[in-house]
């Protein structure tokens, strides 16, 4: 750990652990317009076979509502999908893929 010295405090050079398992902390809400959310959820330590899990999201019942798009963002990799059941579990369902053109 390296210390910086900042107008006579020592701050100092922490991060903290990176925990596997949905974080609120890590789940933003980026657009809201006529109950339609637009969410960024960042996976830190993360899968996108974690995400798939029933119930990985479930601690976020009461912010969700079926519609919703939400980006996710891990270490190395990324997924869309909408939020298309929220009761019993949270269902998150891939998003239909942009075609690239050749």
């Amino acid at each position: 750990m390296e210390d910086i010295a900042v107008a006579n405090f020592a701050v100092h050079d922490y991060n903290p652990p990176r925990l596997p398992g949905f974080q609120i902390r890590n789940l933003s809400a980026l657009e809201f317009a006529r109950g339609f959310t637009f969410w960024h959820y960042h996976a830190v330590a993360d899968t996108p076979e974690m995400l798939a899990a029933p119930g990985y999201f479930d601690a976020a019942q009461d912010m969700f509502q079926p519609g919703d798009f939400i980006i996710v963002s891990g270490a190395s990799w990324g997924i869309t999908g909408f939020i298309t059941a929220v009761y019993p579990h949270i269902v998150l369902s891939p998003a239909l893929p942009v075609p690239v053109p050749s």
